[in-house]
């Protein structure tokens, strides 16, 4: 009987000191992941923060081109006015296909924005 217990306990040690060793494993493993995690989720704040200090940069840039080009339509006299028509129209004649495309994007855009508005009864 002894012997029977003394195999008992040699496989209930074992069969422990396995589970311990597996169980070991997995926080080894679940740590290096968590920590890989880290490290992607790191990686993308900062890819996500380098790209938005970009796209803020852009806008502004773009803001002050409409301000100056805004400024420049809003300072020109009746015959600047003419002049600049006399150059789209040129243009709308030299490039009838992108002039018709841009035409239709803006249509387009227009519609939805309509289409979008709150109706008023």
């Amino acid at each position: 009987m002894s012997q029977y217990k003394d195999s008992l306990s040699n496989s209930y040690d074992n069969t422990q000191s396995k589970v311990e060793g597996m169980a070991q494993d997995a926080k080894s493993r679940f740590r290096d992941g968590l920590d890989s995690a880290k490290d992607s989720a790191s990686n993308a704040r900062d890819f996500m923060n380098e790209k938005m200090h970009d796209m803020r940069d852009r806008a502004n840039e773009l803001g002050s081109e409409v301000r100056d080009s805004f400024d420049r339509v809003r300072n020109m006299d009746r015959e600047d006015v003419e002049e600049v028509w006399d150059g789209v129209k040129d243009r709308v004649r030299d490039n009838p296909g992108p002039a018709l495309l841009i035409a239709a994007g803006v249509g387009l855009a227009i519609g939805l924005l309509m289409a979008a508005a709150p109706r008023r009864r």
